[in-house]
């Protein structure tokens, strides 16, 4: 299963992230420092998704990415922008394939690496096919500033990825 580290490590590898983020994190981060990407699990109620005539060939990732700029509101809308106009076009071939961690794989507890990432443990089979990506909202949300005045922008989306099958397990 394709956890919100795997997509966060999965949106380093973008150049869109080089060029507006210094740091990326998963959960809470104290004195979050600006220009700062936070990588949450979209809070969704309701059924489990079910695919008519048979199991379904993809797996749906909610995802919510916080995007804790700057104090300048232009600025910070811009780069919620530009990380919104990222996932709603056509990913290059690069960037089409996300990681799964494998639970019994023994990974680094410091910050994500930036692009490429590589984990010793993992080989290439644990590669899956990006499917597509469904943004939730349309365009991003203006979720206010934090307590030392830092803009804050919403993006909510889902990343339909391909299922794992026995010959990727």
């Amino acid at each position: 299963m394709i956890s919100v580290f795997d997509v966060l490590t999965w949106l380093k590898r973008a150049p869109v992230y080089h060029e507006l983020f210094r740091r990326g994190y998963c959960g809470k981060l104290d004195n979050k420092p600006d220009k700062a990407m936070g990588v949450y699990p979209l809070k969704r109620s309701g059924r489990p998704y079910r695919a008519y005539g048979g199991l379904e060939s993809y797996e749906i990732i909610g995802i919510s990415l916080l995007i804790h700029y700057t104090h300048n509101m232009e600025q910070s809308q811009f780069a919620a922008e530009k990380i919104f106009e990222f996932l709603r076009t056509p990913l290059p071939s690069d960037l089409s394939r996300i990681t799964d961690r494998r639970p019994d794989a023994e990974y680094p507890d410091e910050e994500v690496p930036a692009c490429p990432v590589h984990y010793p443990d993992i080989d290439s089979e644990a590669t899956r096919r990006i499917k597509f990506i469904d943004l939730t909202v349309p365009e991003p949300v203006f979720f206010g500033t934090d307590d030392y005045g830092v803009f804050e922008f919403v993006i909510e989306f889902e990343l339909y990825v391909e299922k794992e099958n026995e010959n990727n397990a």
